[in-house]
C-alpha cells in the first residue's frame, strides 16, 4: 500500500515539474502584461502544489518510520530528508551550493533591511521577481534535485527544445510579417514571439541552445527511432538559435553569440581531431585547420565591420544594423548613453550601501533618489534595473549578494570547463552559458530564463552530467511496483509494508495532509487566484461598454489591495490619462475620475514613497480635473492639491525635472505665474545640460505663454528646436500643445515645417492626420510639387484608408493640374 501511494505521488510530482518546461508558450491577450503574468502565476501555482504533494509524501515516509524501535520524531524526520538530499547531491560541486546559499541569504537580509520590504519581497508584475519569486524557484530547484531521475531531466530538456522551436517558429512569422496563421503575432522588426520582447527572446535562445546540446548528446548515445528524432530536432534548434538572435537585433545577445562562436573556434583550433575513423584527413577537411581559418576570418570581419561601420549595406542585415549604428554613434547614441549612466548610478548606489545594498527591486529607489540630470538629455528615462546583471546585484544586494552571484556563476563555468570525462560535451554547454553571461552584462535578469536556468543547475547537482554516475539509483522509481510487500529500512532497521500504518497513524497522516493542503489552498488563493482575476479584469477595464461596466471591472481589478496593485493601478491610470482623458475632464464621468484619484491615493498610503511616478499621476489627475467643462466650482483646489503632492515628491527626488514641470503647471493653474516662471528659470539655470534638453525649453515656453510673456515664450521654443532639431524629447501630447501655441502666435508656417519634416522622416514624432492634411493643402496651394508628393505618399502609407485619394492627388501633381488641386 505505501509503495503504491508513494509511486503515484512521485509520478504526479515529476509530471507537474515537467509542465514548467511549457511555460514559454503561455500567453493570453486577455490579461494585463499578457506575455508574463500567465507564465508567472502558472509557475507559482505549479510549484506550490508540487511542494504540498512532496510534504505529504515525506509525511507518509515519517509515519512508516515510526515503526522503527528507535524512532524519534525529530531525528528520524531529519534523517529521512537529510539522507535523501545527501544521496542526491553527493556528486554536486560543493562550492556551487555554498555560493547559491550565500546569494539566497543575501537576498533575504537585503529584503529585511530594505527601505520598502513589502515591494522587495513581492516584486512587480512587470518583472515577476522579488524574493518571493526567488524562493519559489529555490523550492523548484530542490524539488528537481530530490525527485527527478536522469531520464526526467532529459525529458525536461527535450520538452524545452520542442517548446523553443515553437517559440522560434512564431518569431520567424513575426519577422516575415506573416499573420495568416493560428495565434500569429503582429509583425515586429524585432520579434519577441511568446515572450513579447526581442531582448528577452534573445536571452532565452541561449538556454534553448543549451537544452538542445544536452538533448543531442544523450539522444545520440541511443539508437532507437525516437531518439534519432530528438537528435535531429536538437540540431535544428541549435542551428536556428543564432538566426533568432540576429532577428531580434539585440546587441548584448549578439556580443554573447560572438563569445560562443569564438569559444567554439578556439576549442577546435586546439583540440579538433585531425583524423576521422582512423583515416588521415586532407588539410582542407582538418577540423583544426577549418577552425583556425574561421577564427582568422572572424577577426578580420570584425575589423572590417568596424572600419566600414557607416556603410549602407550593413543596415540591410538584421542584427548587424544595430551593431554598426552603435559603433557609428558611440558616445552620442541615446540608448547607449542611458545605459552607461545607469551603470554609473548602480556603481554609486553600491558604494553608498556596500554590504547589503538598497534591497531587491530597489534600483528604482536609488535611481530616483540619486537621479543624474544628464539622463534628461536622452529623454524621459525611468530605470528599474541597471541593465547589467552584476551591477544590478551589486546595487540591490551589496557585496554579500555579489559574492554569492559571481561565485555561483564562476562555479557553473568551472564545472563546464574543468575537463575530465565527457569534457567536449560540457565545454559546449559552458561556451553557450558563457555567452549568456556576457549578454547579461547588457541586459537584466528576467523571468523567462529562470526555469531552464534552475533546471540546468539542478541537473548539475543531481549528477546528470557525470558519466560515472549514469547508473546511479535515484530516489524515485520509474517502474510500477508489482507487490506491496517491499522492504524498507529506517535507521538501519528493516520494515515491511504489509501492516505499515496503524489507524492512529493513518489519522495523523490524514490530518497532516489536510493541514498541508489547506495551507497550500490559502497560499494559492492569495498569491495566484486573486492576482490572476485582478490582471484579467485589468485588461477588461480598458474597453468597457458603459460607465457601470467600467466601475464593475475597475473594482474587481483593484480590490483587494495586494502586491499586484502597484502595477495594475499605475497601468490603468496611464492608459486612460493618455487615451481617454475625458474621464477626468468630463463632469458626467466624475465618479470614474474620483475612483482613479482614490486608487492612486491608496497606493501612496500603502507603499509610501517607493516610486514618485505615483505622485506625478495623482497631480496629473488633479490638473485634468481642474479643466472640467463646465468648470468645477473651485478648480484652484485641484491645482493646490497637485502642488502639495509634487512638493512632497520633490523631497524624495529633488532632481527629477518632471516633478518641477508639474509644480510649475500647478502654480500657473493658481495664476501664480511669477512663481511658476521662477521655478522654471531656476531649473534652466541649475541644469548643466539645459541647452541639450528640448523638453525643458518646451515647458518653459508654455509657462511663459501662460504668464503672458509671448516673446520670451517664442524664444524658449527656438531654444527647444536648437536643443533637438528632431524634437526627440517631446511626446505626442507635447506636439499637440506646441502646435496650439504656434497657432495662437500666428506661426502657422512653423507647424507646416514640423509636419513636413515628420513626413520626410527627419523628425520622429507622432502627429494627427489633420495636420498632415493641412500641410498637404498648403504645399498644393504653393504649387510645391516636391513636398506635396512627399506628404501624399506619407499619408497613403501611414493612413491606408486615404491611399486612393492620395494616389489621385499624386497623379494630378505630376501632371501639373494645379487649378484642379487648389479647388479640391
Amino acid at each position: 500500500m505505501f509503495v503504491r501511494v508513494e509511486y503515484k505521488l512521485n509520478q504526479i510530482i515529476r509530471w507537474l515539474l515537467l509542465t514548467t518546461a511549457l511555460v514559454p508558450l503561455l500567453y493570453s491577450s486577455k490579461f494585463f502584461n499578457p506575455y508574463l503574468t500567465p507564465k508567472l502565476f502558472f509557475v507559482r501555482g505549479v510549484i506550490l502544489i508540487t511542494l504540498a504533494l512532496a510534504l505529504i509524501l515525506f509525511l507518509l515516509r515519517l509515519m512508516i518510520a515510526r515503526l522503527s524501535s528507535n524512532y524519534n520524531p525529530i531525528t528520524t524526520y531529519y534523517h529521512l530528508i537529510a539522507s535523501y538530499i545527501k544521496e542526491k547531491i553527493k556528486n554536486a560541486p560543493k562550492l556551487l551550493l555554498v555560493f547559491a546559499s550565500i546569494f539566497v541569504i543575501s537576498q533575504i537580509l537585503s529584503t529585511v533591511f530594505a527601505e520598502f520590504p513589502y515591494r522587495a519581497f513581492w516584486g512587480t508584475l512587470e518583472r515577476g521577481q522579488g524574493i518571493f519569486n526567488l524562493l519559489h524557484f529555490a523550492v523548484f530547484f530542490l524539488l528537481l534535485v530530490i525527485f527527478f531521475t536522469k531520464d526526467d531531466f532529459q525529458k525536461y530538456f527535450k520538452f524545452s527544445v520542442a517548446v523553443g522551436l515553437a517559440v522560434y517558429f512564431y518569431a520567424i512569422l513575426q519577422a516575415l510579417k506573416f499573420t495568416q496563421f493560428p495565434f500569429a503575432f503582429a509583425p515586429d522588426p524585432r520579434p519577441g514571439s511568446f515572450l513579447g520582447n526581442g531582448a528577452f527572446l534573445a536571452a532565452y535562445s541561449f538556454f534553448v541552445m543549451i537544452a538542445a546540446v544536452i538533448t543531442a548528446r544523450f539522444s545520440r548515445a541511443r539508437h532507437n527511432g525516437w531518439e534519432k528524432f530528438w537528435y535531429v530536432l536538437s540540431i535544428v534548434a541549435i542551428a536556428l538559435s543564432p538566426v533568432i538572435i540576429f532577428l531580434t537585433r539585440t546587441r548584448g545577445a549578439l556580443v554573447g553569440l560572438g563569445v560562443v562562436v569564438i569559444m567554439f573556434l578556439i576549442y577546435f583550433s586546439i583540440w579538433g581531431h585531425p583524423t576521422s575513423k582512423g583515416r588521415r584527413m586532407s588539410l582542407i577537411l582538418n577540423p583544426r585547420f577549418i577552425a583556425v581559418v574561421l577564427l582568422v576570418f572572424l577577426i578580420g570581419f570584425v575589423i572590417v565591420l568596424f572600419i566600414t561601420r557607416e556603410a549602407p549595406m550593413w543596415q540591410k542585415i538584421p542584427g548587424l544594423d544595430r551593431v554598426t549604428q552603435t559603433l557609428s554613434s558611440f558616445g552620442t547614441e541615446a540608448s547607449g548613453q542611458v545605459r552607461l549612466l545607469g551603470w554609473k548610478l548602480a556603481l554609486n548606489a553600491f558604494l553608498e550601501k556596500p554590504i547589503l545594498g538598497w534591497g531587491p527591486e530597489h534600483y528604482l529607489v536609488a535611481f530616483e533618489r540619486r537621479y543624474d540630470p544628464e539622463f534628461s538629455v536622452y529623454g524621459d528615462a525611468w530605470l528599474d534595473r541597471a541593465h547589467n546583471g552584476i551591477l544590478d546585484v551589486a546595487a540591490t544586494q551589496g557585496a554579500l549578494g555579489l559574492i554569492g552571484y559571481v561565485g555561483f556563476l564562476a562555479c557553473l563555468l568551472w564545472f563546464f570547463f574543468k575537463g575530465g570525462l565527457d569534457s567536449r560535451f560540457r565545454f559546449f554547454i559552458g561556451a553557450i552559458f558563457l555567452g549568456f553571461v556576457f549578454q547579461n552584462l547588457f541586459l537584466l535578469e528576467e523571468f523567462h530564463t529562470w526555469a531552464l536556468f534552475f533546471a540546468l543547475a539542478a541537473a548539475i547537482v543531481a549528477g546528470v552530467f557525470a558519466t560515472e554516475t549514469n547508473n546511479l539509483q535515484l530516489i524515485t522509481n520509474n517502474s510500477q511496483p508489482t507487490t506491496n510487500n517491499i522492504k524498507l529500512t529506517t535507521n538501519g532497521q528493516e520494515l515491511t509494508t504489509n501492516n505499515w500504518l496503524t489507524t492512529s497513524q493513518k489519522i495523523l497522516v490524514g490530518a497532516g495532509s489536510v493541514i498541508i493542503l489547506a495551507a497550500t489552498s490559502f497560499a494559492l488563493y492569495k498569491t495566484v487566484l486573486v492576482p490572476t482575476i485582478q490582471v484579467y479584469y485589468t485588461h477588461k477595464t480598458e474597453s468597457p461598454q458603459s460607465r457601470e461596466e467600467f466601475l464593475k471591472f475597475f473594482n474587481k481589478a483593484t480590490k483587494p489591495y495586494n502586491f499586484t496593485q502597484y502595477s495594475i493601478r499605475g497601468h490603468l491610470f496611464d492608459f486612460f490619462y493618455n487615451n481617454q482623458p475625458a474621464v477626468f475632464t468630463d463632469p458626467k464621468l466624475a465618479d470614474i475620475g474620483n475612483e482613479f484619484v482614490f486608487s492612486i491615493r491608496e497606493a501612496i498610503a500603502k507603499e509610501g514613497t517607493y516610486d514618485v511616478r505615483v505622485h506625478i499621476r495623482l497631480s496629473q489627475a488633479h490638473q485634468e480635473m481642474a479643466k472640467q467643462n463646465p468648470p468645477v466650482e473651485k478648480p484652484i483646489l485641484h491645482y493646490r492639491a497637485g502642488e502639495k503632492i509634487l512638493r512632497d515628491a520633490l523631497l524624495i527626488s529633488p532632481n527629477r525635472p518632471e516633478l518641477i514641470y508639474g509644480l510649475a503647471f500647478s502654480l500657473a493653474g493658481q495664476e501664480r505665474y511669477e512663481e511658476a516662471i521662477a521655478v522654471m528659470e531656476k531649473l534652466v539655470a541649475s541644469n548643466p545640460n539645459s541647452s541639450k534638453i528640448s523638453r525643458l525649453h518646451y515647458y518653459y515656453g508654455l509657462i511663459l505663454m501662460a504668464g503672458g510673456k509671448s516673446s520670451e515664450a517664442f524664444q524658449a521654443f527656438e531654444n527647444m528646436k536648437r536643443a533637438s532639431p528632431q524634437l526627440n524629447g517631446l511626446f505626442p501630447n507635447d506636439i499637440r500643445g506646441l502646435f496650439s501655441v504656434y497657432e495662437s502666435l500666428g506661426e502657422y508656417a512653423r507647424v507646416i515645417d514640423i509636419v513636413t519634416e515628420s513626413a520626410k522622416g527627419n523628425i520622429q514624432v507622432t502627429i494627427d492626420l489633420r495636420y498632415y492634411e493641412v500641410a498637404l493643402s498648403y504645399h498644393l496651394y504653393q504649387e510645391d510639387g516636391e513636398n506635396a508628393i512627399v506628404m501624399a505618399e506619407f499619408i497613403a502609407k501611414r493612413f491606408p484608408e486615404r491611399k486612393n485619394d492620395m494616389e489621385a492627388i499624386i497623379g494630378l501633381v505630376k501632371n501639373g493640374e494645379w487649378d484642379i488641386l487648389k479647388n479640391l
